[in-house]
């Protein structure tokens, strides 16, 4: 599948379910907004975590855009926000390139193309942080 098949499928998802595992356990599910800026794809998913038993809103914003024959990811967060450049490898899985280096940790990402979803998996690996988070976008 190519990096504009993939942006395609991103664009076309209305839900999220999300997994973390980690130090911080929880689940979640929400609805996914589609912003189109230009060739820019934005998700915008909001919606509830269940965290050690305690409902939490949450809302979480992602850029995607094609750069060549690779993709290109945004985690919009406060502050600087995560870019890191994915490439696919020979089993079609997206992988990014590069960590993209905060502090002490390091995020690297995940993408895999489903048959009914794509799924989005953040991992982060620090001094004090080993976490996942999965997201599988519908």
């Amino acid at each position: 599948m190519t990096a504009t098949e993939v942006l395609a499928r991103l664009a076309s998802s209305r839900t999220a379910s999300i997994r973390i595992e980690g130090e911080v356990r929880g689940t979640g599910t929400g609805t996914v907004e589609v912003v189109l800026e230009g060739a820019t794809v934005v998700l915008v998913d909001v919606g509830t975590w269940t965290l050690g038993g305690h409902s939490v809103r949450w809302r979480s914003s992602s850029r995607w855009r094609v750069c060549g024959n690779a993709l290109e990811v945004e985690r919009v967060r406060q502050g600087e926000s995560a870019r890191v450049v994915l490439e696919v490898g020979p089993d079609g899985v997206w992988r990014s390139v590069e960590a993209w280096i905060c502090g002490f940790d390091a995020y690297s990402v995940g993408v895999t193309v489903l048959e009914d979803a794509v799924e989005v998996v953040w991992t982060i690996r620090g001094a004090a942080k080993a976490s996942r988070t999965v997201t599988r976008y519908g």
